[in-house]
């Protein structure tokens, strides 16, 4: 699991008993099978006024221009169902109350009103091996509250606070609880992690491979407790490293999705690494070559700037290589730029790489080299 922290309601450890009430989106799609074996309560959700209720439930519900539709009639804010035991949806049962609402995109989906602390039991029990150690699992426990708690603040405002998948925490209902997990949640009832008087961010993922990562190389900003650090135990494990092949179409595809307009994927380079050696930039010639693509005609040369200084790689018009390899000593690419100043396309970019002065094949290694080195040494050194 990987995520961010979004901007929301301001929650510290004084406020924090707010919002012990987690929403996780638990099903999405066309029609959701939803079941009750028991007694249960439908609310209306515009009006908050009961509307059906029984012994026992087993319904499609849908979506359309006018809400969820709920035994042949619509309700425009959806409905909510409270059982006296638990909810079914798509095989998996849940503690709490199920709301059917309309996604942005207008499909029905299932919020689970869910208590934070059977919550965090069933987290466990989806994220971890109820055979794991009891101290192991405790601090799964406050690690995972606090990033609920985290993640209840950022999105107070959305249809729910969080999914039931690896986007955020594995989430699988009450039929993943098991007494391990349930120990571990009541010994550490109410601890979480901060810094000063915030709620601290705390993404986690079953393996980094060796070496975490700086959160501002990850998705920027910056926090003084999230920097790249070894992790010997993560190493030489089924999941520290792995492979994954997308297709020339299929990166197109996402880019034009992005609203990226190009003319096809050219070339990708990795142009920046962080210090842990992972990939952090391969957008600087696609950036280029893209510009190119779109540029007016009268255009002869694309360069890439950075804090308002000129930086590589440039892109120069066809017509231009004829004066471009004329060059003879004591002429130098600078008159080269000032006889096509006019004709020059700045690209403004981020990445201070495009700054640095290479001019042998032997520099640009030296500079990947150093580029490529993690803090302390390479990953390599962690024996």
């Amino acid at each position: 699991m990987l995520s961010s922290c979004a901007v929301g309601p301001r929650i510290t450890k004084k406020n924090i008993q707010r919002y012990d009430t987690v929403r996780v989106m638990v099903a999405k799609g066309e029609l959701l099978n939803v079941s009750v074996d028991g007694k249960y309560e439908v609310k209306d959700l515009s009006s908050g006024k009961q509307t059906a209720g029984g012994s026992s439930l087993s319904e499609q519900l849908s979506s359309n221009a006018a809400g969820i539709n709920f035994r042949k009639k619509d309700y425009p804010q959806g409905v909510e169902i409270v059982p006296e035991k638990v909810t079914k949806i798509n095989n998996n049962t849940y503690k709490g109350a199920m709301r059917i609402i309309k996604d942005t995109d207008g499909k029905p989906i299932a919020v689970n009103l869910v208590d934070m602390e059977p919550y965090l039991a069933s987290v466990l029990g989806s994220e971890l091996s109820g055979s794991s150690p009891l101290e192991a699992l405790k601090a799964q426990a406050v690690v995972s509250r606090t990033f609920a708690y985290n993640r209840k603040g950022a999105h107070a405002k959305k249809l729910y606070d969080m999914d039931n998948t690896t986007n955020n925490q594995v989430y699988r209902g009450d039929m993943k609880e098991n007494s391990t997990g349930l120990e571990a949640v009541k010994q550490t009832k109410g601890l979480i992690l901060t810094y000063g008087e915030e709620i601290a961010d705390v993404p986690f993922c079953a393996n980094c491979g060796g070496y975490t990562e700086n959160v501002e190389d990850v998705w920027g900003g910056v926090k003084k407790y999230l920097k790249a650090v070894p992790c010997y135990w993560d190493r030489n494990k089924s999941h520290s490293e792995w492979t994954i092949e997308i297709t020339k179409a299929e990166i197109e595809k996402a880019l034009q999705e992005h609203d990226v307009k190009i003319n096809g994927v050219k070339k990708i380079n990795t142009d920046e690494n962080s210090r842990t050696g992972r990939v952090m930039q391969v957008e600087i010639v696609q950036a280029v070559l893209q510009a190119a693509l779109l540029a007016p005609p009268e255009t002869g040369l694309v360069v890439p700037s950075c804090r308002m200084r000129r930086g590589h790689p440039w892109l120069a018009a066809r017509r231009l290589w004829p004066a471009l390899l004329a060059l003879a000593p004591p002429a130098t690419l600078r008159d080269f730029l000032k006889a096509y100043q006019s004709q020059i396309h700045y690209l403004p970019v981020e990445t201070e790489t495009v700054l640095q002065d290479l001019d042998t094949p032997a520099e640009y290694d030296r500079f990947r080299a150093a580029a490529n080195q993690p803090p302390g040494g390479s990953p390599d050194d962690l024996d």
